[in-house]
């Protein structure tokens, strides 16, 4: 029975040292993406006609932008990636909405984020230090939203509309780490008012599921990389 006790309270103790880092990681960057506009634009682009997908070049960035009064502003836009091109996120390839210039520098901030976590989550759990699947699991899901897809507007062809996270994705990658669906879902609820997670109600929107495999390969090697650093 003590064995047993003691064996829950570790449980308990993982999970909560978990959580608390999650849940920081996970304000860190919805304020990032909270910092931008609240302009959006519906459009015809998805399935989802009445989701308010947030136009990429009515984000605060760091690319001037000719708006529509002929003054010019500090916007996100859209830049096509490739695999390799970027640090930490190598393993980002596509289309993203960036809001950085260069997008080295987001790179880097997210790559602090994750440095931030790590050392958190090792100081309230060493156990959890050298867990490298959950750490690629977060690699990828910070990278992921700290580099939203972007997706052209079928009539508007210079328009672009940046892909939220998908509810699914979000739970699933907070759940690798935590163990617990009800602490997963507590963490994704956080992020559905900023708009970087879709709600679970809305199958029908568009939104990013999960990285693609040769994301997973890259982001594995960073991820371990980094598993060697603190654990030593």
């Amino acid at each position: 029975m003590r064995s047993r006790a003691r064996t829950r309270t570790r449980t308990s103790a993982r999970t909560s040292a978990m959580m608390m880092t999650m849940m920081t990681m996970m304000m860190m960057m919805t304020t990032t993406r909270g910092q931008e506009t609240t302009t959006t634009s519906e459009g015809p682009f998805s399935r989802a006609s009445d989701y308010p997908y947030r136009v990429c070049d009515e984000q605060v960035g760091d690319y001037p932008t000719v708006q529509e009064d002929g003054t010019t502003a500090n916007r996100a836009r859209c830049v096509s990636l490739d695999a390799g091109e970027l640090g930490f996120c190598q393993g980002i390839a596509y289309d993203a909405c960036v809001r950085t210039n260069p997008p080295s520098t987001q790179d880097k901030r997210v790559l602090t984020m994750f440095e931030r976590m790590t050392k958190k989550q090792a100081a309230m759990s060493p156990a959890l230090a050298g867990d490298s699947a959950c750490l690629l699991v977060m690699a990828e899901y910070m990278c992921a939203a700290a580099f939203p897809r972007c997706h052209p507007d079928p009539v508007e062809l210079t328009k672009y509309y940046e892909i939220p996270m998908c509810w699914g994705y979000c739970l699933n990658s907070v759940y690798g780490c935590t163990g617990e669906m009800a602490s997963a879902q507590k963490i994704c609820n956080a992020s559905l008012a900023t708009g970087v997670v879709v709600s679970s109600d809305r199958p029908d929107v568009k939104c990013t599921s999960a990285a693609r495999l040769n994301q997973r390969v890259v982001f594995a090697a960073a991820a371990s990389s980094l598993v060697a650093i603190f654990v030593i």
